[in-house]
Order: structure tokens, then sequence, then C-alpha cells
């Protein structure tokens, strides 16, 4: 494709689509490579047809050491050339991915998109411009129907989207690669390429180079084209199933703010499971940011039609669980140290943690206890402590199966490393009787001889 045809096709799109409006600001997210040093240059050369303001944004990784400064350098030449103002972010993609429990793509995915957002607020009516294509657009509906995923999934990129009120666009999402080489060759331009994007460990990288590349030699010339149309067709049936889930969430929500979102399970039960799984969907990346994969948003789903207080396994310190009717998501803000106190009956507060009672099984503050164990007083041998787990703890929970440690049993149990110190644990001076949430050890549930039965509950939880 020739420099002027694919500046003319570029500025065709804004104007058709809408993307940007005169008077507007445009901040391009540039990275040096190919995609989005055309992006840069297509959107200098269009900029005062439109009528906008364009600016750009680098964000450095720290991933790749010297070739991660290569990329800066490139950046910043670049734009001092096209005398396009350019702000440099340099982020810790490490201590999210630490932090937040997720992979280092996607937390550099978070930390990009945190710079871009902080960027674009610093300027009156600005429109984030990545340069994703109808390549990449291809390659994640077929990433996302290999590990699993739902309509929203094939409906691949959108072209435009909204985080924390700042809108974002795609100009060159309708663009194949090959035409953005052709452009950068015409225009005599150069650019960095990521070594990383040869290497085949990751996923994204294996479909490119084998799945995808296959299907276009052997199957479609046209695949990246064809499916990009399908994606098309579906976003509209997506853009329906949203707004009424979101009728329908209304009717469901009983308490929201901006750590905490509780749904009536009763309600979530009743509803079509395709509005069901999207209103879960939504209230899980309302309070993260994060789009869950579907076995995550199903996990919730789950859970809203159990008996008793019941929790899902999700990561990025999110907590999904459901007690009586309530269907509760919440975010873990804290950093819990290791606690150990001791339960007289009565109540007993710990800090992030929750109000711990030692009830009378006949008491009527048992019916508001969240979370709540059953055992037999009269066999504790010496003070009843509630801690969290210490290396070595064992329990047996099932006689069948024997003694485990609790490493062990909450591996099982699929609860997540940064949350275990959460779960506490009920001893009989510092030997284990009890998990809340998971059960009692059979030794001190209640029998035909136990005379003191006791509830120990929580009543609120931060669990």
């Amino acid at each position: 494709m020739s420099k002027r045809n694919f500046e003319k096709n570029l500025l065709n799109i804004i104007q058709k689509e809408k993307l940007v409006y005169s008077g507007c600001t445009v901040l391009a997210a540039v990275s040096g490579g190919a995609d989005s040093t055309a992006l840069l240059l297509a959107l200098n050369s269009v900029k005062e047809a439109v009528g906008f303001t364009l600016c750009a944004i680098h964000v450095n990784h720290n991933l790749r050491g010297d070739e991660s400064d290569r990329d800066e350098l490139f950046v910043r030449d670049l734009c001092e050339k096209l005398k396009i103002p350019l702000r440099v972010a340099s982020c810790n993609v490490k201590s999210i991915e630490k932090k937040l429990n997720i992979s280092t793509e996607l937390a550099a995915r978070i930390a990009r998109y945190n710079e871009f957002i902080n960027e674009a607020r610093g300027y009156s009516g600005c429109i984030v411009a990545t340069a994703h294509t109808q390549d990449d657009n291809a390659e994640t509906i077929l990433h996302n129907l290999i590990r699993g995923t739902g309509l929203k999934g094939l409906c691949g990129i959108p072209q435009r989207i909204e985080k924390e009120s700042i809108v974002f666009i795609r100009p060159l999402l309708k663009v194949t690669r090959k035409e953005i080489i052709e452009y950068l060759d015409a225009y005599g331009q150069s650019f960095v390429t990521d070594s990383t994007n040869a290497d085949e460990k990751y996923t994204r990288n294996a479909i490119r180079h084998n799945i995808k590349a296959y299907i276009e030699e052997r199957l479609n010339p046209s695949f990246s084209r064809t499916i990009s149309r399908m994606s098309e067709g579906l976003i509209e049936d997506e853009e329906y199933l949203n707004s009424k889930a979101q009728e329908f969430l209304s009717k469901a929500l009983i308490y929201k703010d901006d750590n905490e979102i509780i749904l009536s399970a009763e309600k979530i039960k009743d509803f079509h499971n395709a509005i069901s799984t999207r209103i879960i969907a939504v209230c899980m990346k309302s309070l993260s940011g994060i789009d869950y994969e579907r076995s995550h948003i199903e996990a919730g789903l789950d859970i809203s039609s159990k008996e008793g207080f019941k929790e899902a396994s999700v990561p990025a310190n999110l907590n999904v669980y459901k007690s009586g009717d309530k269907l509760v998501f919440r975010k873990d803000n804290e950093t819990l140290e290791p606690y150990c106190k001791e339960l007289k009956k009565g109540e007993t507060f710990i800090p992030n943690i929750g109000k711990f009672h030692v009830l009378s099984q006949d008491d009527p503050k048992v019916n508001c206890l969240l979370i709540k164990e059953r055992i037999s007083y009269d066999k504790i041998s010496k003070n009843l402590v509630v801690r969290s787990r210490r290396s070595g703890d064992r329990i047996v929970l099932n006689t069948s199966a024997g003694g485990k440690t609790l490493k062990k049993l909450f591996i099982e149990l699929k609860i997540p490393a940064e949350k275990r110190i959460k779960i506490p644990v009920i001893c009989d001076g510092d030997m284990p009787i009890a998990i809340m949430g998971y059960g009692v050890t059979p030794m001190y549930k209640p029998d035909k001889n136990t005379k003191d039965i006791m509830i120990i509950g929580l009543e609120e939880s931060k669990l």
C-alpha cells in the first residue's frame, strides 16, 4: 500500500467511525515497533485534516535490559524528528506481577494502561490511540478460543473502548501487518523489533508463528480479514446482551462502593446464564480492572447456587464468596502479617480478618454469623486459639483421607497462595482442630457424649 493510500484509508476510518473530533488531543502509544511507528506517522499526517493535537507516550517496562533502553531512545529520536511532544514512563512490572499474582504479560499490560490513563488525564478531551491491527485482532480471537471463551472473547479487540473515563481507540484495527510494513517501506522509516516476539514460549507468539501462519498458508490467505468480519457481527450481539445484563444487574444489586459489590444470590440464580455470567464479569472487572477468564467467572456463578458459605478461587487480590443470599465481591487491599489470638466466649476482633464470636448453639446471634463451625467445647484441653497457618501445620478433616499439611490442603482446595495467610486456623493450644469455612477435625466434632457445644463464627469478614 502506498503512503498516500495508507493515510487516506486511516482518515476515512477515523471519520467514518468518528474516532476523534476537531479540537481534541490524541495521545499515541508508541513502543517503537512497526505498528506503533506507522500509527504515529499516519496520525501526524492527518492531524490537520481532522483538527486534533497529537502527542505521544512511551512506556519502558524495564524487562529487556539494554533492548528496552534502545526502544526508548528510538521513540525519543522519532518524536523529536517529527516535533511531537513525548512523555516517557518507566515502570516496575515485576512488582505488579508479584502483588497481583498474575503473569508478566498481564502485569505489563496493566502497568502500560495505567500510564496511558494517568497521562491522558493531564489533557482536556484526550483520546488514547493504540496500534492494534487486524492481525492482532485475529491472534486475540484465536488465543481466546484456545484457552476457552464466551461471545465476548470471539468479538476480539474493540475499535473504541472506555477505561476509567478515558477513551481508547484502535485506528489500525482494519489494517493488516503487511500493509503497515509496505507503508513504512514507502516512507523510508525504520522501526525496532522486540526480540521476545520470536520466543514461542509465549502463547501469542506460538499462535502467530504456527497456527495462524498455517491457516494463512494452507487454508485461507485472508484469514485475518475473514475473522475480523466475523467479530464485527458478533460485537452487535454482545452489545445487546451487555445492555440487558446492566438492566438485570440493577435488580440484583444490594450494595456497591469502590471496594465491594454485593448481589442477591437468589436473583442471580434465577437469571439466564447468558445474563448471570455477564453480571459476574462486570462486578469482577469493576473492582479489579481485569478481564477474568471464563473459568473464574463460572466459579463465581457456581457458588451462587450453593448452600452455606462458599468461596470462589480467583486471582488478582479479589475475594468472591457466597453467604446466605449474598454473593459478595470484595477487593483485598490489606497486607496481612501472621496473627494469633486467644478466643474467649463472646466477641474477639482481629484487624483485617473480622469479628469472631464464640457462642452457645442456642444463642440467637448464631443466625447472624457469616461463617461458622460447631465444636465440642468440653474437649478443649488448653486455650482456644485462632491464628494464621504455620509451616508444618497438619489437620484431619476427612478420616478416610487421613491427615494432611495445611499447605497441601489449601492447594487441593485451590486457595490462592496470597490468601492462605488469611484463612483462620482454630487451635486447641497449638494443635489445629478446625479451618474456618472448611470444617472441623472429627475428634472435636460434637457427638452424643458432648455436653458443651459451641459455635465459632465470623460475623463480618475480610477473607
